[in-house]
């Protein structure tokens, strides 16, 4: 029977040779070209993983299933697949998706149970000072959907390089310190998220240092964007306190447009079609938790971003446009 797995990669091809340590797992991009080298003798111990197949490669695999040509899993960097699928359908009624998600930024209780897993598997140790050093450094990385014309993007732990990071240190020694951390390859000199901390918090010199590290190190359009998105998910939130909103489940089903999509024709008059962009519910809740400014001042901080990439793409100066740009933010 075919699976499905998601998350982290690496994560999923040591949990499948664990399972199957008799069988030989091949990674595949193009179904069609295994499908027409197949072969019987050769290809009956083999496990062809496949890297997000859209549609298209779908069918093919699914024809190779039912003509008994292999063992087919399907690997997915999220849950973005369409499950209108036959074998998708097929996949999920048995049961058989296995979840190797990478923990969202932000839900450090995810993220300690996926360094816990490591520890205990390698049988070593970390002392308990590390969590707390790990939950404001441990580096992130950006989960893109490969859905056709989604622009969904999420930032998740990167519990995969974090990993390597504990491989290295336990070769070594038993158990990891916070000073083995410390001078750690991940380490970097600044945080998109605490720049975005001080702005909201008109935290005015972090602010600005933070900003030309940032600007150094991913570019001025990768940190006004970011900005943006967040900016964005703060006003539906705030929007949502302030009409008197304040159940998760509820505000997780607007901040997912639920409450719109499906709702209006298209302009032939025809039902949508439409995938939900899923959002996690520890986000919301932690996003419920802070204190924000009003509707107001959030959307004059989103049109002053707007302003300032717009700007920027049109041969503006970025150290002028940055400057006026925290200016607007941290004192208007």
């Amino acid at each position: 029977m075919s699976r499905i797995y998601i998350g982290s990669k690496i994560a999923v091809i040591d949990s499948v040779k664990k399972e199957f340590p008799d069988r030989i797992v091949v990674l595949c991009d193009n179904p069609e070209t295994q499908s027409k080298s197949y072969s019987v003798f050769f290809d009956s111990n083999k496990i062809f993983l496949y890297d997000n197949p859209n549609l298209e490669k779908l069918k093919i695999i699914h024809s190779q299933i039912n003509a008994n040509k292999g063992t087919h899993f399907l690997f997915y960097d999220d849950d973005s697949f369409d499950g209108r699928n036959s074998l998708i359908q097929s996949i999920k009624k048995s049961n058989l998706i296995f979840d190797h998600s990478y923990p969202l930024y932000g839900d450090f209780a995810g993220l300690r149970r996926a360094i816990n897993s490591y520890i205990n598997v390698s049988k070593k140790s970390i002392d308990t000072n590390c969590y707390d050093w790990l939950n404001k450094n441990c580096p992130t990385l950006k989960v893109k959907s490969k859905t056709a014309g989604s622009k969904k993007e999420t930032i998740c732990y990167d519990v995969d390089l974090l990993n390597k990071e504990f491989e290295k240190i336990l070769t070594i020694k038993d158990t990891i310190t916070l000073s083995d951390l410390e001078n750690s390859s991940f380490v970097t000199d600044a945080d998109i998220f605490e720049f975005i901390d001080c702005v909201m918090n008109k935290n005015i010199e972090d602010a600005f240092i933070l900003s030309e590290k940032l600007i150094d190190s991913i570019g001025e359009q990768a940190l006004l964007l970011i900005l943006l998105s967040q900016l964005i998910f703060v006003l539906e939130v705030v929007g949502c306190k302030e009409n008197k909103i304040f159940s998760a489940d509820k505000i997780v089903e607007i901040t997912e447009k639920r409450d719109l999509l499906g709702v209006y024709f298209d302009e032939n008059w025809q039902e949508t079609k439409y995938t939900v962009k899923s959002q996690n519910p520890i986000r919301v809740k932690i996003e419920m938790s802070k204190s924000r400014h009003n509707s107001e001042k959030i959307s004059s901080m989103i049109s002053n971003v707007i302003d300032s990439i717009s700007h920027l793409r049109n041969n503006g100066r970025v150290e002028q446009s940055m400057f006026l740009l925290l200016n607007k933010l941290l004192f208007v």
